[in-house]
């Protein structure tokens, strides 16, 4: 009995022994898993990879392919020098050192597989029996390879011929060694280009982007963990030390501020007065002037995509829309969908906004997102000092700033979105563009932060700080969502509640659990606000926009005008999940 435990026990202390070895495969491994799993964006992502063309399909299989090689080889290599500088192992340990790797490699491929299936989805599941099949085509592949290519005769690398020797890489099989050389270089190469360029492969999509950078690390890892062998000396453990003291002056997520001054920006009734008087001018035989509020939900790129697509779609039916919209109120995704509209309005469009605010948002955002905090902004955890050019936020707000210029043919000088927020009323005679409210968070005091064309006074927006008096220059309109925001993807099942009231038609189309009261609160104060100066002359009207069911492919949108009893009705095409 006790020789039993004992070999149990030697047992159990191999197979942890072994697990610690190959310990970065293992997390990789299961970072990915996580990461496509767990997590709501990569959620997400395993949806529109089902969606894709078949060229993003190669390009993300590939990428699977390339991570299930790394995590089987680097663990073989990785074991295979270990285990051969101690004393002749037993069958128990041979075992373990031949069938580990290659059940890392087939589990790689299994865990994706089940990514598809959690998804639910008809082209998911599909992908998912998919990957079983490359999942065992892997295994026959790690199995069968020497048989199949005759590799015993010119490469032996077998651990138990090396029994109490140290075998370092020089010791390694000359096939070896040029098979660890390629592999360095293919997760070497990538890496640099998703440093300098984070935005330079975002055709291959957020899916393989995930799998590419996370398949480069596992070379790198494995290099750590093998100088720690090599030197004794706890190298990944001394590197995360640093990262901890480096990260309290490190810090190299800033604000790119322009180099020309700030403008001065109107008060709140000024701005009102001004755009009241305009209307007025325009219409002077009417009653009553329209007074329109828009209150815009966060969630991400589909909270923006939603956000553009319904105003744009609105200017496209009703061309006077614009003129009695006075404010948009967003938080998150909704900033960048109120943003891209009130872009297109700056550029004196009269229609197809609809269209054009679609293929603006449709490009993929996460890609460069993924590539640059993977890459660069995991390099700059290590580094004693920032380095600005490595922040993950610049490769996001490049990408607006790509995409608006791509849709729209503009020179970057001409950029909407590379250049300053402000100018977005710089030749806004006629008040056709609203004014901007960014609803965000300082995150270190808890402190509500506005982004805004006008002066935030704190009397008239109670606990609410002005963003401006905490930058020095002018701001991009791209990096205002930076300074405000963290973009999500997830999109929540939701429904369509219209609500009438004598003055004011609401419009809500809810699927979060928790509502952003702070900007629904603005939202309210502005009309409240509007109405107390001409309450007898404006007809007021707010419609909260908030992320429609991930289900629907399309949406109808209703409009009531409730004394007229006019009925508009527009049909949305939805972006597909």
């Amino acid at each position: 009995m006790i020789n039993f435990l004992r070999k149990r026990w030697d047992s159990l202390k191999t197979v942890v022994a072994s697990l610690k070895i190959v310990r970065f495969s293992i997390i990789v491994m299961l970072f990915g898993f996580i990461a496509l799993t767990l997590v709501p964006q990569g959620q997400d992502i395993v949806v529109i990879v089902s969606s894709y063309g078949l060229l993003k399909k190669v390009w993300f299989l590939t990428a699977a392919l390339l991570w299930a090689f790394q995590i089987w080889y680097w663990a073989r290599v990785m074991l295979f020098m270990w285990f051969s500088s101690g004393p002749a192992m037993d069958e128990f340990t041979t075992k373990i050192n031949e069938h580990a790797p290659r059940f890392l490699g087939a589990v790689s491929l299994l865990a994706l597989a089940y990514t598809f299936f959690a998804a639910q989805k008809g082209s998911s599941l599909l992908m998912g029996f998919l990957f079983m099949g490359f999942a065992a085509l892997f295994i026959a592949f790690v199995y069968y390879r020497r048989k199949l290519f005759n590799l015993d005769k010119l490469d032996p690398v077998q651990a138990r011929q090396y029994p109490g020797q140290s075998c370092t890489f020089n010791d390694l099989p000359q096939g070896t060694k040029i098979t660890l050389l390629i592999s360095t270089t293919i997760a070497a190469i990538p890496f640099l280009l998703f440093v300098i360029h984070p935005n330079l492969f975002t055709f291959f999509g957020s899916g393989a982007v995930l799998l590419f950078c996370i398949a480069m690390w596992v070379p790198m890892g494995s290099w750590l963990s093998y100088l720690s062998f090599k030197w004794r000396i706890p190298v990944i453990t001394i590197l995360f030390l640093f990262a901890m003291v480096f990260s309290r002056w490190n810090d190299n997520h800033g604000l790119r501020v322009l180099d020309s001054t700030k403008t001065v920006k109107p008060a709140f009734k000024e701005q009102f007065d001004d755009w009241y008087s305009a209307r007025r001018s325009i219409n002077p035989q009417k009653s009553k002037i329209p007074l329109i509020v828009v209150a815009a939900e966060g969630g991400g790129i589909r909270a923006a995509y939603w956000t553009a697509g319904v105003l744009a779609r609105i200017q496209d039916k009703v061309p006077h829309f614009s003129s009695d919209l006075f404010a948009i109120s967003s938080v998150s995704g909704g900033s960048l969908g109120a943003a891209v509209f009130s872009s297109l309005l700056a550029e004196g469009m009269s229609d197809k906004l609809q269209q054009h605010a679609s293929r603006i948002l449709d490009e993929d955002f996460l890609a460069p997102a993924i590539a640059a905090w993977l890459t660069g902004d995991m390099l700059q955890r290590i580094l004693p000092f920032p380095i600005s050019y490595l922040d993950r936020s610049r490769a996001i707000e490049r990408s607006w700033e790509l995409s608006w210029q791509k849709e729209m043919h503009t020179s970057d000088t001409a950029n909407r979105f590379s250049n300053s927020f402000d100018d977005l009323w710089k030749n806004n005679h006629e008040y056709r563009i609203p004014s901007l409210f960014f609803n965000g968070t300082w995150v270190e005091k808890g402190r509500r932060l506005i982004t805004s064309n006008v002066r935030i006074d704190p009397k008239e927006f109670q606990d609410a700080y002005d963003i401006d008096q905490y930058t020095e220059g002018k701001i991009r309109l791209s990096t205002r969502f930076i300074a405000l925001l963290v973009l999500r993807i997830l999109v929540r099942r939701g429904q369509l509640i219209m609500r009438c009231a004598l003055l004011t038609v609401v419009i809500l189309i809810i699927p979060v659990r928790r509502l952003h009261m702070k900007f629904l609160e603005l939202s309210s104060r502005i009309l409240r606000n509007g109405r107390s100066w001409n309450p007898w002359s404006l007809s007021s009207t707010m419609i909260r926009l908030i992320r429609p069911s991930r289900i629907c492919k399309t949406l109808i949108l209703r409009i009531w005008k409730v004394r007229r009893l006019f009925y508009t009705k527009f049909c949305l095409p939805y972006k597909p999940c």
